[in-house]
C-alpha cells in the first residue's frame, strides 16, 4: 500500500536498505564472542567509509569504533566516534575513545579536549581522569596532573598505582611530606610496587629529608 513518509522515516528506511548491503555484526559483547564482522570496517576502502558508516545503527557504529581502536586503525576510529557523538549515543565513552584515537595520532590538544568532555559528562568515569593525569604529568603540567589523579583517588580509593602517581606529582611540586605520605600508603597496599620504592628512596635522601623537617607543612 502507498504511504506518505516523513523525512525522518524515509531516512530510517534508507538506512535499512543500505544495511542489506553492509551487514555488520558485533564481534564481542559482554565478554561473549558472537560472530565475526560480515564486512570488516578495516577492509572498507577509505573513500567509501563515510557511506559505510551511514548504514550503521548507533550500536553498530559504536562497536565499529571500538573494534577500530583495538586494531589501531585510528583515522577511521576518529571518523566513527565523531559520527557516534552526533546523536549523543554513549556520549561519555564515545568522547573518551575519540580522545584515545586523537592522542594516538599525536593530536594531543583535541584528544585532551575530548577526554575532558568525557570526564565532564560523567564525573564517575575513572578512565578519563587517569588518562588526563598521565598526559599532563608527561608534559610537566604537574598541578593539572595532580588534580586529575586526586579525583581518580576519590573514585577508586586505596589503589597503589593512583597513590603512586599522586606522590610523583607532589614530588615534582616539591611538596615532599605530602608525597611521602601518599607513597607510604601505596607501599603498604602493595609492597611489591618497585616504582613506589623508587619514590620513597628519593624522599629518603638526606637533602630532601632535611627539607621535609624544615618545611613540615609541605
Amino acid at each position: 500500500r502507498n504511504e506518505i513518509l516523513s523525512k525522518e522515516k524515509m531516512y530510517e528506511k534508507d538506512k535499512k536498505f543500505h544495511a542489506l548491503i553492509y551487514r555488520f555484526l558485533v564481534d564481542n559483547y559482554g565478554g561473549f564472542s558472537i560472530s565475526p564482522f560480515q564486512i570488516n570496517p578495516l577492509e572498507v576502502p577509505d573513500n567509501k567509509y563515510v557511506g559505510f558508516m551511514h548504514t550503521l545503527s548507533n550500536d553498530q557504529l559504536f562497536n565499529a569504533g571500538n573494534y577500530l581502536i583495538r586494531n589501531k586503525s585510528y583515522n577511521k576510529a576518529i571518523l566513527t566516534f565523531e559520527e557516534s557523538i552526533h546523536p549523543h549515543f554513549k556520549e561519555d565513552t564515545s568522547n573518551f575513545q575519540l580522545g584515545n584515537a586523537l592522542v594516538a595520532t599525536n593530536d594531543l590538544v583535541k584528544g585532551i579536549e575530548h577526554w575532558e568532555q568525557a570526564r565532564n559528562l560523567n564525573p564517575q568515569y575513572l578512565e578519563p581522569f587517569l588518562k588526563l593525569g598521565t598526559i599532563f604529568f608527561e608534559n610537566s603540567h604537574f598541578n593539572r596532573s595532580l588534580s586529575n589523579f586526586q579525583k581518580a583517588d576519590a573514585l577508586k580509593p586505596d589503589d597503589d598505582e593512583i597513590l603512586y602517581n599522586i606522590s610523583k606529582c607532589l614530588l615534582q611540586l616539591e611538596r615532599y611530606n605530602q608525597a611521602y605520605g601518599y607513597a607510604e600508603r601505596a607501599h603498604k597496599i602493595n609492597p611489591k610496587n618497585k616504582f613506589v620504592e623508587g619514590v620513597l628512596d628519593i624522599l629518603n635522601q638526606s637533602d630532601i629529608k632535611k627539607l621535609r623537617k624544615k618545611f613540615p607543612e609541605n
